[in-house]
C-alpha cells in the first residue's frame, strides 16, 4: 500500500504545494508566486490539489512543510497549517529547512560543483548555506550582508534561491545561477520529509529563525 504526502511551502513569496505518492510519484503540483497572499490562497489551493488528484485529506499519511529560514510571516503560515492538519488527521508532520530543500532542487550539476543557496532576508541581508554537489550541508545556515556573501564566493559554484537573480551580473564567471531552483520544489520537499520520516525522525515544527523577530527587536529597543 502506498502513502501520500502533502507538501506545503510558504516560506517566501512563492506558494508551493505538492501531493506525492510513495509508489506512484507526483500526483499534483501547485507553484505560483503570490507574495503576501499565501495565507488567503493556501487552503483553497490545497482543496483544488486534492480534487485534481482524486484524493481527500483522509488519504494523507504525512505532512511535509518548510520551517524556514525565510519570511517571518510566510514561515508561520505553512507551519500553522501543517500542525493543524497533523493534529486533526492524527498523522505526523515533518519540518524541513528551506535552504536544504532549495539545494535539493538542483538536478542539473554535471560538473559536481558546490551548491550555494541564497534566500532573501531583507535589509540588504541574505540567508546562506553551502552544500556539496549532492545537497549535503557543508556549512551552517547563517544570515549575513549580501556584500559579504558576494565577496566570499568561490570561483565556481551553482547558486540558487530567490536572492540570486538580482545580483546575477556580479557573480564570478564560473558561478552559475539555476533559475529552476529559485524557489522550493514542493515535490522534493515531500521526498525529503518522507525520507526523514522513514529514518525515524521526529517532526520538528519549530520555525527556523536566524535573526530576531521584528517585534522582539522593537521591544528590546523600547526597554533600553
Amino acid at each position: 500500500m502506498s502513502d501520500v504526502v502533502l507538501a506545503l511551502d510558504t516560506s517566501n513569496e512563492n506558494l508551493g504545494l505538492a501531493l506525492w505518492d510513495t509508489q506512484n510519484g507526483t500526483l499534483a503540483v501547485y507553484d505560483e508566486v503570490l507574495y503576501r497572499k499565501q495565507s488567503d490562497s493556501l487552503h483553497v489551493e490545497i482543496d483544488a490539489l486534492l480534487r485534481k488528484a482524486g484524493k481527500s485529506m483522509k488519504d494523507l499519511s504525512l505532512i511535509a512543510v518548510t520551517k524556514g529560514p525565510g519570511s517571518f510571516t510566510g514561515v508561520r503560515v505553512a507551519l500553522a497549517a501543517a500542525k493543524g492538519f497533523a493534529y486533526a488527521l492524527k498523522i505526523p508532520a515533518i519540518g524541513v529547512s528551506t535552504l536544504e530543500t532549495v539545494a535539493a532542487s538542483v538536478e542539473n550539476n554535471p560538473d559536481n560543483l558546490p551548491i550555494i543557496v541564497w534566500i532573501e532576508a531583507h535589509g540588504g541581508d541574505i540567508y546562506q548555506q553551502y552544500f556539496d554537489a549532492s545537497g549535503i550541508p557543508m556549512s551552517d545556515a547563517e544570515v549575513l550582508p549580501m556584500q559579504e556573501a558576494l565577496g566570499n564566493l568561490p570561483e565556481k559554484a551553482v547558486l540558487c534561491g530567490n536572492a540570486v537573480a538580482k545580483h546575477q551580473s556580479r557573480l564570478p564567471s564560473g558561478c552559475v545561477f539555476l533559475k529552476e531552483a529559485e524557489f522550493v520544489n514542493a515535490v522534493n520537499l515531500a521526498k525529503k520529509a518522507w525520507s526523514q520520516h522513514q529514518s525515524g525522525a521526529i517532526g520538528d515544527l519549530n520555525p527556523l529563525y536566524l535573526r530576531p523577530l521584528p517585534y522582539k527587536k522593537i521591544t528590546e529597543q523600547k526597554a533600553q
